[in-house]
């Protein structure tokens, strides 16, 4: 009788044990679910207040404000820009979200003569389910520099990369973005191209309203533009979720909304230059000009040696960069711009604006580490084309324009007597052509850089989440 009792007492207990270790694993799933939960609805609230935010700031800077309109937005958005408690399914009250725009106290830069405003925060999205609260926090920026600065590769058209280029930033192509196995080169004289490797990407890519990836299928044998800039028509479409298929690295899709190349006033900037230089007048003081090409040459290569040259410069004429320089500002040039044996000292990224070509070439020729250019180059030409193929460079910096064609192969590069001799091309070996996006530069802007009437937003790092 005793061992019939004590058996349906360790039944009992062992029982009331059983159902409390479910009970316990029933809540501990609900906990998580809760989180999750919890999660989804910071992303979302942050994502809607990012876009509305986006959407303020344009509709904003349609009205062309004055400098203190701009600071009184600034102070609006500070005190006013959030939302309160959502419950996006009235049959669900306990699951909810608001965000909220935290800007820091301080602008980053505010210069009321350029027109420069910059200043950082974060926009807060929280979620709260069944008691359990998440966050997400979006780090960005706040501007009135122009757009085109916030990504690494800015084309108002076409972007194509071709061969085993490397960039390290954001790209926006508004008619496309185009990706080739094959990179482009002229050796003799004559246009020729070698089989080597897709494009590594990491950063985000955006495209204008319409516009598509494409996959470029022509065979060297094919091609009609020997340089890379290959039709889109009738190329292989690639949708979003194939990227990683065709791009080494770590791409994103993501949308920039539209982004305009900001027209620039050449005649206004000649006014109110720093620095003024009439490449059809001999020069008596330093800078000196070649008058005969119409040309200001700088770097440790030239007469005029490495600088520093700070402040804007108008260039009325030609810009020939060769060697050693420190370009801590912004260079509007009305000609052509030729960079070569570039090695750059300034330690954030200069600005230099070309109504004509530029062209980049005989970098570190033939070499197995990159020359440096810490620079945007910006040309008003149709089409900007760079090769790293002979030349080896490192960008620090972007490059912007209508068209962009970025040729590059990865490894060492021989001269030969006709033609060159490339390693074989695999990932590992280091890109002859690398665009790495400053992130610096918005925040500590050369003087004279492009600035808009407005405000535009800049996302600037990966969302945060906690608990």
């Amino acid at each position: 009788m005793i061992a019939v009792l004590l058996l349906v007492l360790l039944g009992t207990i062992l029982g009331a044990g059983l159902v409390t270790m479910t009970l316990t694993g029933h809540r501990s799933v609900l906990a998580t679910e809760n989180n999750t939960k919890a999660r989804y609805l910071a992303e979302t609230a942050a994502q809607i207040g990012y876009q509305k935010l986006q959407e303020n700031l344009d509709q904003f800077s349609q009205t062309q404000p004055s400098w203190g309109a701009l600071l009184a937005k600034i102070s609006d958005l500070r005190t006013s820009f959030k939302i309160g408690t959502v419950a996006p399914d009235p049959a669900k009250p306990t699951e909810t979200y608001q965000y909220e725009l935290n800007l820091n106290n301080t602008p980053d830069q505010e210069n009321a003569t350029q027109g420069i405003y910059v200043i950082s925060g974060e926009l807060v999205g929280t979620g709260t389910a069944a008691g359990k609260t998440a966050t997400v926090a979006i780090p960005l920026q706040i501007s009135s520099i122009s757009k085109a600065f916030n990504f690494a590769v800015t084309a108002q058209s076409g972007i194509w990369l071709n061969g085993g280029v490397q960039i390290n930033g954001d790209l926006y192509g508004g008619g496309g973005i185009a990706f080739h196995r094959y990179a482009h080169y002229i050796t003799s004289g004559n246009p020729e191209s070698t089989a080597t490797i897709y494009p590594e990407i990491n950063g985000r890519l955006s495209l204008g309203q319409g516009a598509s990836f494409y996959k470029i299928q022509n065979e060297p044998s094919q091609d009609q533009n020997q340089l890379g800039k290959h039709p889109f028509q009738n190329q292989y479409i690639v949708t979003p979720d194939q990227l990683s298929s065709f791009l080494y690295g770590h791409p994103e899709m993501a949308d920039a909304g539209t982004v305009t190349l900001p027209s620039v006033d050449f005649s206004k900037v000649k006014t109110q230059a720093q620095y003024y230089i009439d490449t059809s007048r001999y020069r008596r003081e330093w800078p000196f000009v070649d008058k005969d090409n119409r040309t200001l040459h700088i770097g440790s290569n030239t007469d005029n040696g490495s600088g520093p040259y700070t402040g804007t410069w108008f260039v009325d004429g030609n810009l020939d960069v060769n060697g050693q320089v420190n370009i801590s500002g912004t260079f509007y040039v009305t000609g052509n711009v030729t960079i070569q044996k570039i090695k750059t000292t300034n330690p954030i990224a200069a600005v230099i604006i070309a109504q004509g070509s530029i062209q980049v070439y005989n970098n570190n020729l033939y070499m197995s580490t990159p020359a440096v250019l810490n620079a945007f180059l910006w040309t008003q030409q149709d089409d900007l084309t760079i090769l790293g193929v002979g030349s080896n460079l490192q960008i620090n910096g972007g490059v912007i324009a209508k068209n962009i064609i970025l040729n590059g192969v990865r490894g060492n590069t021989q001269d030969g007597y006709w033609d060159l001799y490339f390693d074989t091309q695999r990932i590992e070996k280091p890109p002859r052509l690398t665009v790495n996006y400053d992130s610096r530069f918005l925040t500590q802007p050369p003087a004279g850089v492009p600035t808009i009437q407005g405000l535009q937003l800049r996302r600037t790092g990966e969302a945060k989440v906690s608990y």
